[in-house]
């Protein structure tokens, strides 16, 4: 009569694991990154924030009018 038992295996392999897509990652604008929104693994899809940056231009523009401004009202005094 046959005997019912567990039969136990392990494996034990070295090698690397890659992912079956790759995708590039751009951005818009130029900044420095001040909060990143996403930890590694977690699941995304299209159009979720993934950091907050600073708007290096804008603030650029910003601080250039001001300065425009205040040397026009130094001309004029």
């Amino acid at each position: 009569m046959a005997k019912v038992d567990s039969l136990v295996s392990q494996v034990t392999a070295s090698g690397e694991v890659k992912p079956t897509t790759y995708t590039n990652i751009t951005a818009q604008g130029f900044g420095r990154i001040t909060e990143i929104l996403v930890k590694e693994g977690d699941h995304i899809k299209k159009g979720d924030r993934l950091l907050l940056q600073e708007n290096v231009q804008a603030n650029a523009d910003v601080r250039a009018q001001s300065a425009a401004n205040e040397f026009k009202r130094v001309l004029e005094y």
